[in-house]
């Protein structure tokens, strides 16, 4: 070995020692930033200063590309994976990526796209659209139980983890017939969900903005801050951190799924139209992976005609949204078959109103199994074993301490705030590991589905940014959108940072 290569190889070893150094030294003080109970937001605020800190020092040792303790780290192995998903012979991936398109952007499309896609390819994605939406959000209500946001799982504590088919198709017709669906319709048809997310998000804000108002007015009025109003505000979007956002281990195996599957779809449309790519990898910020990359040539794909640009730029929207209609089949059948064998839904007091008949007799946490001699479970039935109570009735009540008569008021209550929950039984075996393929299912479907619209803004860091730009030729209309969505998405991270 001649010593200009001795040199190279030392230097790669001395750029590996630092490296692994940096890094121990990272996770090292943020352990010790964790165990020393400053403060969340202190602890937060160090914690991204040390990873910004490495991944500064170590993008700078080893020449890669990145700011701000961002980097990429990749390589050409992986290119010929894709190449072997983009040798298929029928055009499975154009189709889907067309999909994609008629789906992202509804009728949109037909005036973007400049008869490029199919009147048939466009009515299949508006209908796709809408059976996804009808029900997609009433599996929400489910699999938003996995979220860590105080506001949410607030509102969420007395969805259970399972369902009888009535109880969920209920839930689905409810939402077929709300307000919010309709326009949620409206917006689907005139824009897909890429106006469906910008509406989304824009409702959000208006109502975040709204509440923020109020909290400002009622300080100065009234010289007593009303935090309750701040508070109670949800936020739409907040950052997805395995172990802190979302459950750890499925967590982090549905955000795999979701980088693997919509960056390797970009790298296969890019292969389709012969564009070469640079490399495969992923994007770190410090230590932490914080997604993955394909790196196709720019100057080739800007040379392509519009249309395969349009569905190289929307693979992975297209792939994330068929991913999530599988994970919502497959979440929707454990739901309503599969988590009903090995779980058990339970009435629980989880308060009791003061100056009412059940104060002083019943306590929260109480269990109840009947009402009226009609056994409970769930809130369904309990809203139909207590539909014959009427004004100073005699509500019989079997619970976990005991049997209760209680007269009720002149309203026909005893004064209990009731809530269903869901609890394994005793003696089902693999309870554990159907729990864990469910929460994994649920994740999946969410997160496809949040990752697939959202990537439809149109803003920068999101795919529907090129595709906007590169088929709208007045480029204000993209930059008043963008500038719509930016604010937006600011308004709506606002509740998570203040409840942080």
């Amino acid at each position: 070995m001649d010593k200009t290569n001795k040199g190279v190889l030392r230097r790669r070893e001395t750029a590996t020692a630092i490296t692994l150094l940096v890094a121990i030294m990272a996770i090292a003080s943020i352990v010790s930033l964790y165990l020393s109970g400053t403060g969340i937001l202190v602890e937060w605020g160090m914690a991204i200063i040390i990873l910004a800190i490495a991944g500064m020092v170590i993008s700078k040792i080893n020449g890669f590309n990145g700011s701000f303790g961002l980097y990429l780290l990749g390589s050409k192995h992986g290119t010929g994976f894709v190449d072997w998903l983009a040798g298929r012979k029928d055009n499975f991936w154009e189709v889907m990526a067309d999909w994609g398109l008629a789906a992202g952007f509804g009728m949109l499309a037909y005036f973007l796209f400049k008869g490029k896609i199919s009147k048939r390819m466009i009515a299949i994605g508006i209908i796709s659209d809408l059976v996804i939406l009808y029900l997609a959000v009433p599996a929400l209500f489910f699999s938003l139980k996995f979220i860590n946001i105080p506001q949410i799982s607030s509102r969420l504590g007395s969805i259970p983890i399972s369902a009888t088919p009535s109880e969920f198709f209920g839930l689905v017709l409810d939402y077929a017939t709300s307000a919010f669906s309709i326009l949620g319709a409206v917006f689907i048809l005139i824009g897909g969900y890429s106006m469906f997310s910008v509406g989304f998000l824009a409702f959000g804000a208006l109502e975040i903005l709204y509440g923020i108002s109020s909290f400002i007015f009622i300080s100065i009025t009234t010289a007593k801050p009303n935090y309750a109003i701040l508070s109670s505000q949800i936020p739409g979007a907040s950052p997805v951190i395995p172990g802190i956002t979302i459950p750890l281990i499925s967590g982090i195996i549905a955000l795999v799924i979701i980088l693997v599957a919509h960056e390797f779809s970009h790298g296969v449309l890019s292969r389709r139209a012969k564009v070469k790519l640079k490399s495969i990898g992923v994007v770190l910020f410090g230590i932490i992976p914080m997604g993955a990359f394909v790196e196709p040539d720019e100057k080739q794909v800007t040379k392509l005609p519009t249309i395969k640009q349009n569905r190289i730029f929307v693979a992975g929207v297209s792939s994330n949204l068929l991913l999530s209609a599988v994970f919502l089949v497959l979440t929707i059948l454990m739901l309503l078959y599969v988590m009903p064998i090995v779980t058990t839904n339970r009435i629980v007091v989880s308060g009791v109103i003061p100056n009412t008949p059940a104060n002083g007799i019943i306590s929260s946490g109480t269990v109840i199994y009947s009402w009226d001699n009609h056994p409970v479970g769930n809130i369904t039935s309990l809203e139909s074993a207590a539909a014959g109570d009427g004004p100073f009735s005699l509500v019989s009540l079997s619970t976990n301490l005991g049997n209760y008569s209680i007269r009720a008021n002149q309203s026909g209550k005893i004064g209990v705030y009731l809530s269903s929950e869901t609890v394994p039984i005793s003696n089902s075996k693999g309870y554990e590991a159907i729990y864990f393929i469910y929460q994994l299912f649920a994740l999946s479907f969410m997160l496809n589905f949040f990752v697939g619209i959202f990537n439809l803004l149109p803003a920068p860091f999101f795919d529907a940014w090129r595709i906007y730009s590169i088929n709208i030729k007045n480029k204000n209309i993209v930059r008043y959108l963008s500038a719509i969505v930016i604010v937006s998405i600011i308004l709506n991270i606002l509740p998570w940072i203040w409840t942080v």
